[in-house]
C-alpha cells in the first residue's frame, strides 16, 4: 500500500491511549496513522484530512461514536469515508445500531492482530476501487 496516496490515511479515535498505541502498532507498518482521543478532535481531523478509513470507539467522551458518525455521514465532505466501530459494546443490538447509523464493520475488543488487519485492508481496498469506479464512470 503506498502510504502516500490519501487512501492509505487511517483515523483512530479512542479514548484510551493504550487502544490507540496497540492499532498505531498493528497498523502503521501498512498505513499512515493519524489519532484523536475525542470526537470534537476527530471530527476537526476528519474534515481537514479526509482519511481513507476511521477506527472509531462507540464510547468516547463528549460526542459518543453514533453520534460522531451521524455528523460524518451528513457532511457531504465526509459521508464516503468508511468507519468501523472498534468496541467492547459487540451485542448484536449494538452491532444493528452501528450499522443503521452508518458504520461498515465492528472490531471487538480486545483486539486480534490478524481480525484487524484483514478487516482494515477489506475497507480500504473496497474504497479505493469505488473511487476508481467513480472515476472511470465519473460520477
Amino acid at each position: 500500500m503506498n502510504i502516500n496516496n490519501r487512501n492509505g490515511h487511517i483515523l483512530i479515535v479512542d479514548d484510551s491511549i493504550n487502544n490507540i498505541e496497540l492499532l498505531s502498532d498493528i497498523l502503521s507498518d501498512y498505513y499512515e496513522v493519524m489519532f484523536a482521543s475525542s470526537g470534537t478532535k476527530a471530527l476537526q481531523m476528519a474534515v481537514e484530512l479526509l482519511p481513507g478509513l476511521i477506527l472509531l470507539d462507540i464510547v468516547m467522551p463528549e460526542i459518543d461514536g453514533y453520534e460522531m458518525i451521524k455528523i460524518l455521514k451528513n457532511d457531504p465532505a465526509t459521508a464516503h469515508i468508511p468507519v468501523i466501530f472498534i468496541t467492547a459494546k459487540a451485542t448484536q443490538d449494538d452491532m444493528l445500531k452501528g450499522f443503521k447509523v452508518g458504520a461498515v464493520d465492528y472490531i471487538a475488543k480486545p483486539f486480534h492482530e490478524e481480525e484487524v488487519c484483514v478487516r482494515v485492508k477489506t475497507h480500504v481496498e473496497n474504497q479505493l476501487l469505488i473511487k476508481a469506479l467513480a472515476k472511470q464512470f465519473k460520477f
